[in-house]
C-alpha cells in the first residue's frame, strides 16, 4: 500500500511518544500530589483546631445483635440495659 502525500512521514510514532510523555507526566504529579497531601492535611487540622475533647457531651453505645432465621446457634447481648 502506497503512502498518501498528505500525511506527514512517521506520525503514529511521534503521536506515541507524545502520549508516553503526557502519561509519565501525570504519574509524577500525581505522585508530588501524594506527597502534597500529608502537609496540606496536617496544616488544615491545625487552622480548624477541632481536636479538642468534648466532656459536656455524653454519648451511649449501643451494640445490637441479630441472627437470620433457621440458622443453629443462638446468637444474643450477655448484657441488659
Amino acid at each position: 500500500m502506497a503512502r498518501r502525500k498528505s500525511e506527514p512521514f512517521m506520525t503514529q510514532p511521534i503521536a506515541s511518544e507524545r502520549l508516553v510523555f503526557r502519561l509519565l507526566m501525570l504519574v509524577a504529579i500525581m505522585f508530588a500530589c501524594g506527597f502534597a497531601l500529608t502537609p496540606i492535611y496536617h496544616s488544615l487540622r491545625d487552622v480548624t483546631d477541632e481536636q479538642q475533647v468534648d466532656t459536656a457531651r455524653q454519648i451511649e453505645v449501643q451494640f445490637t445483635s441479630s441472627n437470620s432465621a433457621g440458622m443453629v446457634w443462638a446468637f444474643y447481648p450477655r448484657a441488659g440495659r
